[in-house]
């Protein structure tokens, strides 16, 4: 899931990069709809995984969707470092998810064999 999720997040960003650089505050909808789209491809992710670590995330896509809007309606170019940078934390926070997730489902497996070898 990790592939498809970063390849909407890289879709997006794009998008975002080409809408600042050249001020099209139309191009929004666009942008909140691949948004939506990698935001629902990582809470399916996460259900079946952490959902703990879903609000976390989810404060800093939001916290960065602001910040996006913010630039996007005064076309502040020099503000896409601050996007970008609010977007490597939630990606982080994505990837140790993802992460803790792979390792407790690793865990979960060893101790059904475990109890599976010891019946």
């Amino acid at each position: 899931c990790i592939t498809m999720y970063l390849f909407l997040c890289i879709i997006s960003a794009l998008v975002y990069i080409i809408c600042v650089y050249f001020c099209i505050i139309d191009c929004i909808t666009m942008y909140l709809f691949l948004c939506i789209i990698s935001a629902l491809v990582y809470i399916i992710c996460v259900y079946f995984c952490i959902i703990d670590c879903i609000t976390m995330y989810l404060f800093l896509y939001i916290i960065s969707a602001l910040v996006y809007i913010i630039c996007v309606y005064f076309c502040i170019i020099d503000c896409i470092t601050m996007y970008l940078f609010l977007c490597i934390i939630s990606e982080l926070v994505y990837i140790i998810c993802v992460y803790l997730c792979i390792s407790r489902n690793k865990m979960n497996s060893i101790e059904g064999n475990r109890i599976y070898w010891v019946k």
